[in-house]
């Protein structure tokens, strides 16, 4: 497992603390970024579980079964990049303000981590926007989108010209300051 927080929480390290132990005692291995690790040890000092401790790139699920993130949705949309380069499933457990993008809620912790040990999980799939950038008809940037996308002018008397495309055929276009 890759477990993903916002760990400048001092909530959330307890979290992760428990979370982790949980699964350690069935077991699981647990991968932390390095960063997240240091931070945790910095704020909070021990006792702090044995993570597994990772590069902070995008690749540190590969080769895991689930990404865990525990916070809100910023959170969890840095555990959707790693989750979706390694193609792994990501569960966000809300512990922040919104969570429209978690699953669970802090009050489920106890049940979810169970249902983890348990593998008594079904994966949902979500949908994804592809986003590419062309200026003069060459792609100059591309990347992906889970939540939304926002588009603005570079220049002030400029308008920029958007193109909505699904599956390659397009939807809608229209100039505008942004979007």
């Amino acid at each position: 497992m890759l477990l993903v927080t916002n760990s400048r929480r001092d909530d959330v390290r307890d979290f992760a603390v428990a979370v982790t132990q949980a699964l350690q005692s069935a077991g699981i291995h647990v991968r932390m970024s390095r960063d997240e690790i240091e931070e945790f040890h910095d704020r909070g000092g021990d006792p702090t579980p044995s993570w597994i401790p990772i590069d902070p790139d995008e690749h540190g699920a590969d080769g895991c079964e689930l990404v865990i993130v525990l916070g809100g949705d910023g959170a969890i949309l840095r555990g959707a990049e790693r989750a979706r380069s390694a193609s792994v499933p990501l569960l966000g457990i809300n512990l922040g303000r919104v969570g429209f993008l978690a699953e669970a809620e802090r009050e489920d912790v106890d049940v979810v981590v169970r249902a983890i040990v348990d593998r008594d999980w079904q994966m949902e799939e979500r949908t994804t926007l592809d986003v590419s950038l062309h200026v003069a008809g060459a792609e100059v940037f591309r990347t992906w989108a889970l939540n939304d996308v926002s588009i603005e002018k570079a220049a002030r008397e400029h308008m920029v010209e958007i193109l909505v495309e699904i599956d390659g055929r397009p939807v809608s276009r229209w100039g505008c300051d942004g979007v």
